[in-house]
């Protein structure tokens, strides 16, 4: 008679829970936890739900991207699509006063802008330093101590053609007549190399004062 009984208590007790079951809502979380619970409100953000072992409890609210799907105490499973969207956080620009300068051929360039010499110098010369001046007040210097060079080729020339005249005029005359001489257009051909290699030497300190006053102005600023 107790084996009955007892069969009988254990059979009410799953039709019981079996009961229970189908009128609850369960959360899957992608955690893989399961939660037996009756959903209060649901939305594309958040649910919110009591515990199914507490109905008279607090209500919780959870992200939905914190769950995986919902099985409705219907039978009905839905599956949660929603992502987890959290602010971008933007790194604040960071704005360089004294960006770096390289050269360019004959040009220089600074975050992609490319300028002249003289544009290089005002940049430069913005921070105030007594060294980086200096050398760009040489290199100015330089640029127009360098423009002696294009006095080498009126020398030169008038060096080759004198000389050319010179030599026909001698070759025409007799013997015992007086002749030019080669001087005038030797000074002249001494006078353009004397002022090409000046302006060659001028350009090379101009060249490595814009250098040393880049350079001062890259690594100190």
């Amino acid at each position: 008679m107790k084996s009955i009984i007892h069969s009988a208590i254990t059979f009410f007790a799953i039709i019981l829970i079996a009961s229970s079951a189908k009128s609850q809502d369960t959360l899957f979380m992608k955690s893989g936890e399961q939660i037996a619970s009756q959903i209060i409100e649901a939305s594309a953000s958040e649910i919110k739900y009591k515990k199914a072992d507490n109905p008279d409890g607090p209500v919780f609210i959870t992200p939905t991207f914190e769950i995986s799907s919902i099985k409705y105490k219907n039978g009905t499973v839905e599956v949660i699509k929603a992502q987890k969207t959290e602010p971008v956080a933007k790194t604040p620009k960071v704005v360089d006063p004294h960006p770096p300068i390289y050269p360019a051929g004959p040009f220089y360039k600074s975050e992609g802008r490319r300028f002249k010499e003289r544009d290089m110098h005002d940049m430069v010369r913005q921070v105030n330093d007594s060294e980086i001046d200096m050398h760009v007040k040489k290199a100015r210097n330089a640029k127009a101590l360098k423009n002696i060079g294009f006095v080498a080729i009126p020398a030169f020339a008038f060096g080759i053609g004198y000389s050319l005249f010179a030599f026909v005029n001698n070759e025409s005359r007799s013997v015992g007549q007086s002749r030019m001489s080669y001087a005038p257009g030797v000074l002249g051909g001494v006078v353009a190399a004397g002022t090409l290699a000046t302006s060659i030497a001028f350009g090379s300190i101009r060249k490595n004062n814009n250098k040393a006053a880049i350079k001062l102005y890259n690594e100190k600023y």
